[in-house]
């Protein structure tokens, strides 16, 4: 494989992107509280697509790029792992299925852990 292709074209997988003084702030203030409300509204509005749910969550919460890049990768693996657990809202058995396929790869990427369910 050419290493060109694989070091520009695959992204850097990278962890704690959100372990910065503004993320944490934003996180602190309302994100953990909102967190469901508005990975919901995102997810609702981009249906798992990557770059939608970056720019969703980033025009609602205001988390730096590097830090919704995990919440994009959230939202992608909810609608692969998860579509028809989660099709119905914010279930129990939705909340089953992301927990035990996307929580971990999240929790890494963004150094954040998930809120569990009120």
């Amino acid at each position: 494989m050419n290493w060109f292709y694989f070091l520009f074209i695959y992204p850097l997988i990278t962890n704690d992107e959100c372990l910065n003084a503004h993320d944490i702030q934003i996180w602190n203030a309302t994100g953990q509280k909102n967190f469901r409300d508005y990975m919901n509204t995102c997810g609702h509005q981009c249906t798992g697509n990557y770059a939608c749910t970056v720019s969703c969550v980033q025009k609602i919460e205001n988390y730096t790029t590097s830090c919704c890049n995990c919440f994009g990768s959230l939202g992608e693996c909810t609608v692969k792992n998860c579509f028809m657990d989660c099709i119905g809202g914010d279930t129990p058995p939705c909340e089953t299925c992301i927990s035990s396929h996307c929580d971990d790869s999240f929790n890494q990427c963004s150094g954040l852990e998930i809120p569990k369910p009120k």
